[in-house]
């Protein structure tokens, strides 16, 4: 089978699904350490830097933020990071840097898309206090 064939045959049942958030946080860690290694962010490369971390049990600092959360509405009130819409999804998306911008999103906003309710008559855009 060619891969147009094996790609034709995939498409119409095939969904990407998102990296939980702590694989996203890992992953970026080990493109940094790699970057001040001075190392070319080659599979192969990462794969190494991932295994020599692991050996000598080097862990990031904590990757509680910046923090990717998810809504079905823009935010209202004004933080540092806009909000952006997802058209895959769905949703909106937002980085947050701090417990203060989070508190700000309101209660809607969660870390995972699995966690959204269905948009069902869910405004995009929020209303403003």
């Amino acid at each position: 089978m060619t891969p147009k064939d094996a790609a034709d045959k995939l498409r119409p049942i095939f969904k990407l699904e998102d990296m939980p958030a702590d694989d996203r946080h890992h992953v970026k860690f080990i493109e940094q350490v790699a970057t001040e290694l001075g190392i070319e962010h080659t599979p192969f490369n990462l794969h190494q830097v991932a295994g020599a971390l692991e050996q000598h049990k080097i862990k990031p600092d904590s990757n509680e933020y910046p923090k990717m959360l998810f809504s079905r509405t823009h935010h209202a009130e004004a933080i540092a990071t806009p909000s952006i819409y997802h058209d895959r999804h769905d949703c909106v998306w937002c980085n947050v840097m701090n417990a203060d911008e989070e508190a700000k999103l309101g209660k809607d906003w969660v870390d995972s898309i699995d966690k959204l309710p269905p948009r069902g008559d869910i405004p995009l855009h929020a209303a403003k206090a």
